[in-house]
């Protein structure tokens, strides 16, 4: 499945009623509609920057088919890699065909999206504990369409971008996926300022070292702790198990945050 923007600024809000919600992609030039100040898309409401729409209930990631004339891969003929079980068919950037990878703990549920150069406000990039590599929102540079936000309808492994920072008819990488609790862990790192414990995934404890489990701490390297750090009086964090849970395929601890 190759996840594309459609750019159809003269027909969005059509779309969108006639469809009753659908999911799109950020357009590389930022040309469809006209975009608003850039930030987040809403999770129920409007969408609050961005740049495309498209119709019929397809998944999408911020991308496009081609840049500065370069060629794609539209006239490559592939075969579904036979992946084994105990790894999972990638498209690596660049590549016209998928291969064949070792899947991380609590990946092998999942299949990578295709994804070509990405659109403005978005960079290509694996995101700590994400299954997967796409194009991830750079918070405060993208601009959305502002819409109704459609229902999610992102495969396993990815999320809607307005969660990341982006649009929320877009797709991206979940870097907090999970299959069940077993994928989770509850871990706090140093901070420059105020925080608390969060529930992460063990791919991302294992990617991160500036992470210490509650359960099990361990030592951090020097270079984790900040040279400054704000002047706030932080206060107490909510009391909570340290056993996480995961909810719809994202790994949650419910109760942590400042008092």
């Amino acid at each position: 499945m190759n996840l594309q923007h459609a750019v159809l600024p003269l027909s969005i809000a059509a779309l969108v009623v006639a469809c009753g919600g659908t999911v799109s992609q950020n357009d590389r030039n930022g040309s469809a509609g006209t975009p608003t100040s850039a930030g987040n898309g809403s999770a129920s409401g409007a969408s609050t920057g961005g740049t495309a729409a498209s119709a019929g209930g397809s998944v999408a990631t911020a991308g496009s088919l081609s840049v500065g004339g370069a060629p794609t891969c539209t006239t490559v003929e592939c075969e579904p890699p036979a992946c084994r079980k105990d790894e999972i068919s990638v498209l690596r950037p660049g590549d016209c065909c998928e291969t064949c990878q070792p899947a991380a703990g609590g990946c092998e549920d999942v299949k990578c999206q295709p994804v070509e150069p990405c659109g403005e406000g978005y960079e290509l990039a694996q995101p700590a504990g994400a299954c997967c590599v796409g194009c991830i929102p750079k918070p405060g540079f993208v601009a959305c369409v502002n819409i109704t936000c459609p229902p999610a309808r992102c495969p396993l492994g990815y999320v809607r971008g307005d969660l990341l920072g982006g649009c929320c008819y877009d797709c991206v990488p979940d870097p907090l996926y999970c299959r069940d609790g077993n994928d989770c862990l509850v871990a706090d790192r140093p901070r420059e300022c105020c925080g608390c414990p969060e529930a992460i995934t063990r791919r991302q404890y294992d990617a991160e070292a500036c992470w210490s489990e509650l359960r099990a701490p361990r030592p951090r390297p020097a270079t984790c702790y900040p040279q400054v750090t704000c002047d706030a009086v932080c206060g107490p964090c909510e009391p909570q198990s340290d056993y996480p849970d995961c909810e719809e395929n994202r790994c949650v601890s419910h109760g942590f945050g400042l008092k």
